[in-house]
């Protein structure tokens, strides 16, 4: 007997450069990166990205290649992002362009991303992984009307009705108001396995990781392995050759055929419903990983929770002044922002733009500066910088859009909230002194 199961990859990097003309120069590399003279992410692509593309091998998975790593591929290497554009239709999976928590977004923000995604793609596909697959039940219900079939999940984050675990059981999630949305939760152990067992021979893989759980496979069952595309080639040193080789090799040759998740076919799915406010890289629930101290992290971590919520009262206050510039309908806003969010991603400012233009900007700037990367890590200099970042860039923009009034005392709240922020790494300083060497550069 034939078996199937699907490999997924979620290929992602958050943005590391500003478009805006006055913060160009600015690195948001850690200093070690810096030295190589290119950015973390030309270094990934060129040992990772590129590779998966030469080899083909992107035709072989399912996988979401997030917008924002796209914008970057088309400045560095159009020749692995015109590999990704020809896969992405058949094997693609849907993603909001950018990385923040979309649990922790207002309604109009989830729906602004869901549809710059897809206006990104220039279709909708069938499933969708959200940034760090949090999913509240009112984005499930904003991607079911934006036309999405269902989400990729881990399966700790389901509640099966009749009880049980969830590994290779596609669910039917019950939403309020009678919509019905599928979720296919990844396999635990095979996924655990090609994030992080060791990738030395790919037949011993095969037989110890993927072989027990695929033979026992029902009729009804699927299998979906889900990990980090960056695993093969940067967090594990010629990563790439063992995934042509598991993929090429040692599965068909136990009678295993991969294919993507796109084309499984899904038989007699179960009933449940999401555990809210869940992730798959934090067990413990409520996202508080992100947003203050969690035991997934060690040292200091008091300046989590006060460095999120500077940038969610950015965003909100970004919101309402471009909300009374335009005075828009709430759902022509929305078609708005989320029609030309990448086009005003790439806003260089100055002459180049014009008062509306930067207005927008603005707004897809604070968004950006939501990027869930920040505080995912115990130290905000590993990848802080970068929502440091695109707060200024959101202060340069509504300067641009004429609002020098707003923008100054917006940037001065901002900066009063990093004042208040200690830096973890450096006794007797605050976030705010980040900033300062940021833009000192």
């Amino acid at each position: 007997m034939t078996r199937e199961l699907s490999v997924g990859l979620h290929l992602y990097q958050p943005p590391r450069e500003a478009s805006h003309k006055n913060l160009r120069h600015i690195k948001t590399d850690p200093q070690n990166y810096q030295e190589t003279g290119k950015n973390w992410t030309e270094v990934i692509t060129e040992e990772c990205y590129h590779p998966l593309a030469k080899k083909g091998l992107l035709e072989k998975v399912s996988f979401t290649c997030y917008g924002i790593l796209r914008e970057q591929l088309e400045k560095g290497d159009r020749q692995t992002l015109s590999v990704i554009q020809e896969s992405i239709s058949s094997n693609g999976v849907g993603d909001p362009f950018i990385h923040p928590l979309l649990p922790d977004l207002i309604k109009e923000d989830k729906e602004i991303l869901t549809g710059a995604g897809i206006n990104s793609l220039g279709f909708t596909p069938k499933y969708f992984w959200a940034p760090e697959s949090a999913l509240d039940n009112e984005t499930l219900a904003i991607l079911s009307k934006s036309g999405y079939r269902g989400v990729i999940c881990a399966p700790e984050q389901i509640e099966l009705e009749s009880g049980g675990f969830c590994d290779n059981k596609p669910v039917f999630l019950e939403l309020p108001g009678k919509i019905n949305l599928l979720a296919l939760p990844f396999n635990r152990r095979f996924s655990g396995a090609l994030a992080f067992a060791e990738k030395h021979n790919s037949n011993v893989f095969a037989k110890q990781f993927i072989l027990p759980t695929a033979y026992q496979l029902k009729e009804d069952e699927i299998c979906i392995g889900w990990t980090d595309g960056e695993t093969f080639g940067w967090h594990w040193k010629f990563g790439d050759i063992f995934l042509e080789y598991l993929l090429n090799n040692a599965l068909p040759n136990h009678g295993i055929n991969t294919i993507p998740i796109n084309d499984l076919e899904i038989k007699n799915p179960l009933r449940g419903r999401l555990k809210e406010r869940t992730a798959w890289s934090c067990p413990h629930g409520n996202l508080i990983r992100w947003q203050g101290v969690c035991s997934c992290g060690q040292g200091d971590l008091s300046w989590k929770a006060p460095f999120y919520k500077s940038h969610q009262k950015l965003n909100d206050a970004v919101t309402k002044i471009v909300k009374k510039e335009f005075g828009l309908k709430q759902e022509d806003y929305i078609e708005l922002m989320a029609s030309s969010f990448d086009k005003h991603f790439k806003n260089p400012g100055g002459v180049h733009t014009t008062p509306r233009l930067s207005l927008i900007s603005a707004k897809v700037s604070a968004l950006t500066s939501r990027t869930s990367c920040g505080t995912f890590f115990d130290d905000p200099h590993f990848s802080g910088n970068i929502n440091l970042l695109f707060a200024a860039q959101t202060f340069e923009h509504l300067k641009d859009a004429g609002l020098l009034k707003q923008a100054a005392t917006i940037e001065g709240q901002y900066k009063k909230c990093l004042a208040a922020i200690p830096d973890p790494k450096n006794p007797g300083k605050t976030v705010l002194d980040m900033l300062s060497n940021l833009l000192n550069q």
